[in-house]
């Protein structure tokens, strides 16, 4: 393929040259005929190397060559000069104009990433913020978190579109600038570098591929620019495909690969540059349910084996949860809430946390009193009990949140709602009705083991129960 940025010499710049060569040899002939033939296979030499690649190439650029519309897959050429900052200092510029960039050749991170957003004037943050240096401080365009990711774990931005944790994995990254705030990797600052400064493995929702390149060649890029020995290309090449099982696939294409292969390529692309940190912005979005299913054990598995620290972007709970040492809940650009995921799901700090992660039944109410070890909540299906909340006192409107599993339809559990089933849904494991109760709330209730139940028919009344100790009571947003 023919490079669009060398630049074909102009007519003018043509002319211009041969007479200022025709003048030196002249006058160097003038004075000495030795001397004039000497000047003559200077500029011979001179415009051979011109034409190679030299003087009549333009500046070190990036150019796209093709756009695929909204999913802004790219593919990007580059001068066959440039070196690889020159070529990332040039596509940083770019970033903020493409969703994707098609060339990402990012080695790996320092061994730890820390990032903070917040809105506060650091002189007025508390003792414990000024006084814990793990911590920094990151914010642009309304995006605010806090928080710290250790060495070796898996760390899950989770919230639906729109929320801000691409725009968060980006400043990360640097394709985006701060507006305010600062970002280090341990014990460096890095706001101020361009993202080949960072050294980060970056892996991309669309893969981002080289599709004219086979997997050896979009494998093997990064180490090329690096200027690495053949014998060191090879030996990363080879384990870097193992590592995904990709071995033996060296020479296809990604049109000749599987939608599951292609993502093993683009992980491997950053795995074989051994790095610290990897950043996946939704790898598996694009995955069918079951590939989705295997790619998602086989990435965990990996980072386990590698002890790599991974920052995740999902809109996926299931694959948030199944995947993550810690997952955080972003809404409208802030963090609400970063746990485990046991923790995340059955205890979420707010209505939206519960309501995200998973399904939950919301069952809104006035706290009244401390019964014992519960609270009472005042509710249009009557009195119920519920684990007592902080900051939630006497007379305030809360929502008791109860997971569909932890329902039960014998009536047993100390809380119980009479109504009748308006709808029951096979979904394989589980077996899940909607009850309609007298006040016309419907609730969801999933018997988990439905090989030996007997389906209900819809108008038959049941007995709806469940424990005070899986009703969250939450506040009531």
């Amino acid at each position: 393929m023919k490079n669009p940025l060398r630049d074909e010499a102009s007519a003018f710049q043509v002319v211009l040259i041969t007479l200022g060569g025709a003048v030196l040899v002249v006058l160097a002939a003038w004075i000495n005929t030795w001397l004039g033939l000497a000047v003559f296979i200077v500029l011979v030499g001179a415009a051979l190397w011109a034409i190679r690649g030299g003087l009549m190439q333009r500046p070190p650029q990036a150019h796209v060559v093709h756009d695929d519309g909204p999913a802004r897959k790219i593919l990007v050429i580059a001068n066959e000069t440039v070196g690889g900052e020159e070529l990332f200092a040039l596509l940083g510029r770019k970033a903020k104009d493409v969703d994707e960039q098609m060339l990402l050749i990012c080695p790996a991170l320092n061994s730890r990433v820390r990032t903070w957003t917040s809105d506060e004037d650091p002189a007025r943050a508390d003792a414990q913020d000024r006084l814990d240096a793990s911590l920094a401080r990151l914010s642009t365009a309304g995006v605010s978190a806090r928080g710290e990711i250790g060495d070796g774990e898996l760390f899950t931005l989770l919230g639906p579109s729109g929320c801000g944790k691409t725009t968060l994995l980006r400043l990360v990254a640097g394709f985006y600038a701060l507006d305010t705030g600062e970002i280090w990797f341990g014990g460096r600052r890095v706001d101020g570098l361009p993202p080949y400064g960072r050294n980060i493995g970056m892996v991309f929702q669309n893969y981002a591929l080289w599709p004219h390149m086979t997997v050896r060649g979009n494998v093997s890029y990064g180490l090329r620019l690096r200027r690495l020995s053949a014998a060191e290309i090879e030996r990363r090449l080879a384990a870097g495909l193992a590592k995904v099982n990709l071995t033996g696939l060296e020479d296809r294409y990604p049109g000749q690969l599987s939608g599951g292969q292609q993502q093993r390529v683009a992980l491997a692309r950053a795995l074989v540059l051994s790095p610290d940190i990897l950043l996946l912005d939704e790898p598996l979005s694009n995955l069918d349910a079951k590939i989705r299913t295997q790619v998602r054990g086989e990435i965990r598995t990996l980072q386990r084996e590698l002890g790599i620290t991974t920052l995740y972007v999902t809109h996926d709970q299931e694959e948030a949860l199944s995947l993550s040492d810690r997952v955080a809940v972003m809404r409208d650009g802030r963090v609400q809430q970063v746990a485990t995921p046991k923790t995340l799901y059955e205890r979420p700090l707010n209505r939206f946390v519960a309501d995200f992660v998973g399904t939950n039944n919301f069952i809104a109410g006035v706290c009244k009193a401390r019964a014992g070890d519960d609270v009472l909540v005042e509710t249009p299906l009557g009195p119920l009990r519920g684990r007592p909340a902080a900051g939630i006192p006497p007379g305030d409107r809360c929502v008791l949140a109860v997971r569909p599993e932890n329902l039960s339809l014998d009536g047993a559990g100390g809380n119980t709602v009479e109504g009748r089933v308006r709808l029951s849904a096979y979904l394989g494991s589980v077996l899940r009705y909607d009850i309609e109760t007298a006040a016309g709330l419907v609730l969801k209730v999933d018997v988990t083991d439905p090989w030996h139940h007997d389906v209900l028919p819809p108008g038959r009344p049941v007995r709806v129960g469940f424990s005070p100790s899986v009703a969250l009571t939450l506040p009531d947003e």
